[in-house]
């Protein structure tokens, strides 16, 4: 019987030319449905086969694809993608690839301000959420740490969205060059800010805390936002906002070095109530400025 190969080098070079055909590892691919719960089980801010991290389980929120990893997916009966942890008390997630991104709607349900801390370090923003496919969104229970941008919203920038949530949780030493030390709001229907406390933001330009811009709904309340600093709008800064709302909020210690030390109200409607308003310092207006309102500013209970 002829040998397979009659030289020695055609079978290698046969062997290798073979080998170079089979790739090293086989991925599964699996398709998420709208509607999923996915656990974040590592402090990780990389790929981990054995686990699953806080932006792995935004990417498969974002594009609905599972690529075998230490993720696990169980469907529930609600759209979107609820993203839990199991991590132990006190966590620190710190962030080294950049901003976690929310594409499509993604509720992050987190354990408490005191249980998990997102930490940025400086290095970058911490959350951007982005275009009317990210509605509904909900960001819960967290500690937003160090974010920094170059931009708007040092913690959160929200863009375009119908709507958004943040609860029950605290955003400090966060910074933007521009808008919104601690969160940005720009082109959303509605934001709901709730439980909040927003402490030790600076805005290079307005809304050292919170900076909202052309949003139809806004809500604050039950919340703390203190020694912030900004140009305009210390503590909070509202832009043209037709039905807003402050109320069981405690404004105190921030400062503007021009406008609107607490907060700055360029045009739109108003409703603040049963807040305080307390030691804030400005240029002008330390506690309340309100500059070319078109609608109605209603004070009650201070």
């Amino acid at each position: 019987m002829p040998p397979l190969c009659s030289f020695q080098r055609k079978c290698l070079s046969l062997a290798v030319a073979q080998a170079l055909l089979i790739p090293a590892t086989t991925q599964a691919v699996v398709s998420v449905p709208n509607g999923a719960r996915i656990t974040v089980n590592t402090i990780s801010d990389a790929e981990n086969p054995a686990g699953c991290s806080l932006r792995e389980a935004l990417d498969i929120s974002n594009t609905g694809v599972l690529i075998n990893n230490g993720c696990s997916v169980t469907a529930i009966n609600v759209p979107g993608h609820d993203i839990d942890f199991a991590l132990p008390p006190a966590s620190v997630i710190t962030l080294n690839q950049g901003q976690l991104e929310i594409l499509q709607t993604a509720r992050i349900n987190g354990p408490g301000a005191e249980q998990l801390t997102i930490e940025a370090g400086g290095s970058s923003r911490i959350f951007n959420i982005d275009g009317f496919d990210a509605s509904s969104s909900v960001i819960n229970g967290l500690t937003l740490n160090g974010g920094s941008v170059g931009s708007s919203g040092g913690a959160v920038y929200i863009d375009g969205s119908e709507s958004v949530t943040i609860s029950n949780s605290t955003l400090t030493n966060n910074s933007a060059s521009f808008d919104g030390g601690g969160v940005a709001v720009e082109n959303s229907l509605s934001i709901e800010l709730v439980g909040l406390t927003v402490l030790n933001n600076s805005a290079g330009s307005n809304g050292g805390g919170i900076y909202i811009d052309g949003s139809d709904f806004a809500t604050i309340s039950n919340s703390t936002i203190s020694n912030n600093t900004a140009v305009d709008g210390g503590g909070i800064y509202f832009d043209q906002l037709y039905n807003s709302t402050i109320s069981g909020v405690t404004v105190t210690g921030n400062n503007a070095d021009d406008r609107g030390g607490g907060i700055y109200m360029y045009g739109g409607d108003l409703t603040l109530e049963s807040s305080t308003i307390s030691d804030n310092t400005a240029g002008e207006g330390g506690g309340l400025s309100i500059l070319e309102s078109g609608g109605t500013t209603l004070l009650t209970d201070l």
